[in-house]
């Protein structure tokens, strides 16, 4: 195509058609040499495969005759033989006998040829002869020399020699002084006399010597009367007693106070199931007189952060201001606010009296609402707090649990405190329907507690702390723990254990095999210095029945104690036994979407 004279022009379309013309203004070229190169390098690449294909052989039926073709066999060879192999071989040591005893042969005869043992080849002892031989009398074998006081059995293990230099000695040497030993001192010396208590119920019948068949009958000998050996002061029970026995105090510190408590069992059998027992086990002091109530240390922590809003602090302000004035004379106290930091009224315990009281009411009605809310900081500043083993430490936490500032994730809050947390019993009051439930839920589960959450109104704040105040007032007994026997095969809940209070009762869920009918459990607990120790063994078969609700609150508890272990430390094997739990008994994992909030 050509443009000419401001016009598109399009060539012939035929193939024939003449390229003379105005069109055409080029000379067609012709490519002669193209064709003399191409003719030049085909001759050379004729030439080259002739050269290589003239050395190769197309003889197929050659080439498979070669394969089945078996190799060639080697020559033979050839040696002289220079003496008749059909000749026998001579011994050796043929006519020369001096050389039998280098083969110990001679020692071995003689040892074969040596006459048998007597025992060995003795006849058989008639039963006329065995029947005669009981009748001899044997010898009674010597006493133990007598002996002074106590004797330790002579045993020294010492080295007498040197055996290895001092500088490269691995443990100090320790010198002994050299202990003579006491002849024909016995082994071992009983602290008292075994035998005594036997011979006097039962005397030793008289022994008689056998007469011969020729003698005439003679009268019966007197009857012996064994001679009873005072027991020397250092034999007796009692010294041995003091020497050797464990008096109670030193086994264990723990007193019974059996008598002081008492324990029912209500069960549960499902229908149609005969492999589990549910029951519920309740622990109560008889009388509340028996058990005295301990003087506790306790601590109110108030949230005064901007989420709880003035017009809620308000009404916790007045219930905490009624409950310091409610305070026995034996207690110790303190309150606390936090914010983004935890502000205390008092540097250490105070005793409640009219100076104490007036400025903790002072303190707590300068409350006010503002700032973000730190709960983890301001539970752990409280295990700062100084310590009496014999005081329970209760702590009253009013917050609506939504963490603002420092540790915010629910579960890092309560795994961190109840991995740092010493029998501190936790009671938490939630201000408002829409609290973090699952912090104060589980907070308190996984620290001795109990929790209550306000859903009615804000004017119902003051009741639910009373309420708290007034469970937790009177402990008996702290560091309360349980365990059941291991024949029981019990799965007890909660755990750890509440402790006990004279105005509550403590409460237990278990599962057992439905065969198991004997309960073993113990109860200890401390309680004003002291430690106590309870054994209590129920009868299942006699116990009182129950509903499904005992198998219900089980399963709860034990949902509960698995996710408070996923808390302090998650793991894969715990999160599949809660999803195992909860395809069996059909209850939902609380909290699933807080419990996995972020992968661990």
């Amino acid at each position: 195509m050509k443009d000419v004279g401001g016009r598109a022009v399009i060539g012939p379309a035929l193939s024939g058609a003449s390229r003379s013309g105005p069109y055409y203004e080029e000379e067609e070229h012709h490519h002669y040499g193209f064709v003399v190169v191409a003719v030049i390098v085909s001759l050379i690449a004729h030439y080259v495969m002739m050269e290589r294909a003239r050395d190769m052989r197309f003889d197929v039926t050659a080439s498979i005759d070669r394969s089945f073709r078996p190799a060639p066999t080697p020559p033979s060879r050839v040696d002289s033989i220079h003496e008749d192999p059909l000749r026998p071989v001579e011994n050796p040591f043929a006519g020369d006998p001096a050389a039998l005893p280098a083969l110990g042969i001679s020692g071995d005869v003689s040892l074969l040829a040596s006459a048998p043992d007597a025992a060995l080849s003795a006849p058989r002892v008639s039963d006329e002869a065995l029947a005669a031989a009981k009748d001899v009398p044997v010898a009674l074998p010597t006493p133990s020399p007598p002996t002074e006081g106590w004797m330790p059995r002579q045993q020294i293990m010492a080295v007498a020699d040197k055996l290895v230099r001092d500088d490269i000695a691995p443990l100090p040497r320790i010198e002994i002084p050299a202990i003579e030993r006491i002849a024909a001192a016995p082994d071992y010396i009983p602290p008292v006399d075994l035998l005594k208590d036997i011979r006097a119920k039962a005397p030793e019948a008289p022994r008689s010597s056998p007469l011969p068949t020729d003698t005439p009958a003679a009268a019966a000998p007197e009857e012996i009367v064994p001679t009873e050996t005072p027991t020397p002061e250092a034999q007796t029970p009692e010294a041995t007693i003091s020497r050797f026995g464990d008096k109670p105090s030193d086994i264990s510190s723990f007193k019974p106070v059996d008598s002081r408590l008492m324990a029912r069992a209500f069960t549960f059998r499902p229908e149609g199931d005969t492999g589990r027992c549910y029951f519920r086990l309740q622990v109560a002091a008889r009388d509340p007189s028996v058990l005295p109530v301990v003087p506790k240390d306790i601590v109110f922590v108030q949230d005064a952060s901007r989420s709880l809003a003035e017009e809620r602090l308000h009404f916790c302000r007045d219930a905490l201001e009624a409950a310091v004035r409610s305070l026995p004379p034996g207690d110790r106290f303190n309150v606390a606010l936090f914010r983004d930091d935890v502000e205390f009224c008092f540097p250490s315990w105070a005793s409640p009296n009219a100076d104490t009281i007036e400025q903790a009411a002072g303190f707590i009605r300068s409350m006010r609402a503002k700032g973000g809310t730190d709960v983890f900081r301001s539970l752990q500043t409280l295990l700062a707090l100084p310590r009496d083993s014999a005081r329970p430490l209760i702590v009253i936490l009013v917050t609506d649990g939504k963490a603002t500032v420092g540790l915010t994730e629910s579960s890092r809050i309560i795994g961190e405190f109840s991995k740092l947390n010493d029998n501190v019993s936790v009671f938490v009051v939630g201000t408002h329907g829409r609290a973090n439930n699952y912090l104060l839920d589980m907070l308190a589960f996984c620290n001795r507690g109990s929790a209550q959450v306000v859903t009615s109104g804000r004017w119902d704040i003051p009741k639910a702390i009373a309420s708290i105040i007034d469970g937790s007032a009177r402990p008996v007994l702290g560091r309360v723990g349980v365990t059941t026997a291991l024949a029981s095969h019990a799965d007890l809940y909660p755990l750890p254990s509440a402790n006990l209070y004279a105005d509550r009762t403590l409460e237990y869920y278990g599962s057992c095999p439905a065969d198991v009918t004997n309960l073993v459990f113990q109860v200890r607990g401390e309680g004003g210095g002291s430690k106590c120790d309870i054994v209590f063994q129920m009868d299942l078969g006699a116990a009182a029945p129950g509903g499904a609700d005992i198998r219900d609150a089980w399963v709860a508890r034990r949902m509960y104690t698995l996710v408070g272990d996923y808390a302090r430390s998650p793991s894969p094997a715990i999160l599949d036994a809660m999803r195992r739990l909860s395809l069996e008994t059909g209850m939902p994992i609380p909290y699933m979407d807080q419990v996995i909030q972020r992968p661990r």
